[in-house]
């Protein structure tokens, strides 16, 4: 009986381990409709500008483009928006700026005026091309939560058996 008891009580501690807990997910951002804008709607030739957009999926690679050419592409965050900085070099006139999502297939679309009488100067530092690009890293990666989730049950499971074993002999004794 006694044994049986002690087994029950360490099938209670596995589920109760295993299916009784599991991982904390936050709901979505609701997605605002889809828009784009740039930092100056007027620069001269060389200059850049910081395209930014909204109404992407959370994490979804988001490609630009320069007048239909592709010039890059840039990760959504996890609220759906983006912002990279676009150097307008060799180009005049009314430039179109597009971002297109690849998995969503959302376009957003602003325009740039560019003068070509005036050289450098307005819009964005060109050396900030990737600068915010990237969302920060806060915590331990799902590998390393693992481990201990892993060795915390191991640890449980043995200190368990353990103390059953050591009851179970000194009942026979």
């Amino acid at each position: 009986m006694r044994a049986l008891r002690g087994f029950l009580v360490i099938c209670a501690a596995l589920c109760a381990i295993f299916l009784g807990s599991t991982a904390a997910q936050a709901d979505p951002y609701p997605v605002g409709p889809p828009a784009a804008g740039v930092s100056d709607g007027s620069v001269s030739t060389g200059s850049s500008v910081r395209f930014s957009g909204r109404g992407f999926g959370a994490g979804e690679l988001v490609r630009i483009t320069v007048n239909g050419k592709v010039v890059g592409t840039v990760r959504a965050s996890a609220d759906g928006t983006f912002s990279t900085v676009v150097k307008l070099a060799g180009l005049d006139g009314d430039v179109v700026l597009s971002a297109a999502g690849v998995e969503s297939g959302v376009v957003v679309n602003a325009n740039v005026r560019v003068n070509a009488g005036e050289s450098g100067g307005g819009g964005e530092d060109a050396d900030d091309v990737n600068a915010g690009d990237a969302l920060p890293t806060t915590g331990p990666s799902i590998g390393d939560l693992a481990k201990y989730v892993y060795g915390g049950t191991a640890a449980i499971m043995l200190g368990t058996g353990l103390l059953w074993f050591t009851r179970r002999r000194r009942a026979s004794v």
